[in-house]
């Protein structure tokens, strides 16, 4: 089929007019950018998602040259006030929140792309290539769901406060931090072998949260003395023998928080949610249990 003269250069001038608008538009949308002051974000996912356009890492100066000292510090500086998002194939596309990206940043936790989540499985079923890493992620994005339901529903008779939900999503981030090389058998067989017993992956998993605070991964004033010990009860939550809270702990009157990542009584958390629908997806088995509608029905009673 033949194209006139006249008809290319229309096309070319249409072309042209939806760069232009696209680039109006964009500009529109860093324009209504919220302020630079970082302490008058919420920390609310909720709310970063009704102030964000749909791709808010893009909002940089599209004046600044891309390659550019500026335009990295502008990219940056985007990033740390809207978290990131993540494209998952089990949970799609979710949000981690700003603290939670200082966290994952950190090689501690990069650490955990390098450890497969089904250890030996693999070499039964290849498709079981998935890591530690992604598990995380997908934990923490669980975490918070869950918590912001029982925050939007049941707040007042619970006495919850946003906090709560900041430390549900760093235990769900961090609870397998402290996984050695192929997950499990690490634990169970490795250093038993070596005569080394007692081993509790959950408890090093706050040792080395604490090993990333201290070395500055994070703003001193995000994560405060209390969170951070309310962060690590909640992944050791599961861990045997373990109470979840003494007189005068930070958690002491807020118990079902302990349930949602890490439920010592009949196991049914996120992880198990996370890990169920991941392992399956990979392993291309099939599981009959609608984890879907668990999360979205969960409730508080006698917390």
């Amino acid at each position: 089929m033949s194209v006139s003269p006249n008809e290319h250069i229309e096309c070319k001038v249409n072309s042209l007019t939806r760069v232009r608008c696209s680039i109006s538009a964009a500009a529109q949308w860093d324009a209504m950018d919220p302020p630079d002051d970082e302490d008058d974000v919420p920390f609310s996912q909720l709310v970063a998602k009704q102030q964000d356009p749909v791709l808010p890492d893009h909002n940089f100066d599209l004046n600044t040259p891309t390659g550019s000292p500026e335009f990295a510090a502008s990219y940056n500086k985007q990033q740390r006030r809207h978290g990131k998002m993540f494209n998952d194939p089990v949970h799609n596309l979710f949000r981690l929140d700003p603290l939670s990206i200082d966290i994952i940043d950190s090689a501690q936790f990069q650490r955990l792309r390098d450890l497969k989540q089904l250890g030996m499985t693999y070499y039964i079923f290849p498709g079981a290539s998935h890591n530690r890493f992604e598990h995380s992620l997908g934990v923490a994005h669980l975490a918070f769901e869950v918590a912001d339901k029982i925050w939007n529903s049941q707040r007042a008779e619970l006495d919850m406060d946003r906090t709560d939900i900041k430390v549900v999503e760093l235990a769900g981030l961090c609870h397998d931090l402290g996984h050695g090389p192929f997950s499990h058998v690490f634990d169970r067989t490795l250093l038993q072998s070596k005569g080394v017993y007692g081993w509790s992956h959950e408890e090093m998993s706050g040792e080395i949260l604490q090993t990333i605070i201290d070395d500055g991964h994070i703003k001193d004033d995000a994560l405060d003395d209390i969170d951070m010990k309310r962060v690590q009860q909640l992944i050791v939550g599961s861990c045997p023998n373990h109470q979840p809270a003494g007189d005068g702990a930070p958690l002491n009157d807020k118990r079902f928080l302990f349930d949602i990542v890490a439920n010592g009584r009949n196991s049914i958390d996120v992880d198990k949610f996370d890990y169920l629908a991941r392992d399956s997806h990979y392993c291309n088995v099939r599981v009959s249990c609608d984890l879907n509608r668990l999360q979205r029905l969960t409730k508080v009673s006698n917390g």
